[in-house]
């Protein structure tokens, strides 16, 4: 008795979407643009990598509205890799770059900018003699009170602090 077997394979070449981040890893901003006075004075930059294949990407975006993005038209475009690049300001602890094909599987970037907490400060003028003589100012940060003297000149200066 002769048996025959019949079976079907499929062959797929899809691949889920799959960021890379090209470059470093480490944190791109140092500890002192990591103040809310600070923050817009230093920069950082990086390029991704999205790969995917078989399914059209519908969406590439990032975690915050400040961060610029720049990437190809990804209209009908069935394969990767295409390259992302990234760039803002140190006003955030990080970014998130996420991609997501059409069927609604996420690719996702995690950008560690800082390992340093951003830190709410507030810079205030306080005094101001004529521009010859110097120029006071005061910063408050967490109930921390830091003074800086553009010239040198007499100052006398009391502290009231309330609870």
């Amino acid at each position: 008795m002769l048996q025959i077997h019949t079976r079907s394979y499929s062959v797929s070449d899809i691949r889920r979407p799959i960021c890379t981040s090209l470059g470093s890893n480490s944190p791109f901003c140092p500890p002192e643009a990591m103040n809310t006075v600070n923050c817009s004075l230093y920069g950082w930059n990086v390029t991704s990598s999205l790969d995917f294949s078989g399914v059209k990407l519908s969406v590439i975006e990032v975690s915050n509205k400040e961060v610029d993005i720049i990437h190809d038209d990804i209209t009908g475009v069935e394969r990767g890799p295409i390259n992302i690049i990234l760039s803002g300001q140190c006003c955030y602890e990080k970014v998130v770059l996420s991609a997501t094909d059409e069927n609604g599987f996420p690719a996702r970037c995690v950008y560690v900018l800082s390992n340093e907490p951003m830190k709410d400060m507030q810079d205030f003028v306080t005094g101001q003699n004529t521009p010859s003589e110097g120029m006071v100012s005061m910063r408050i940060e967490q109930g921390m009170v830091s003074m800086r003297i553009a010239e040198t000149f007499d100052l006398a200066v009391d502290f009231y602090i309330f609870e």
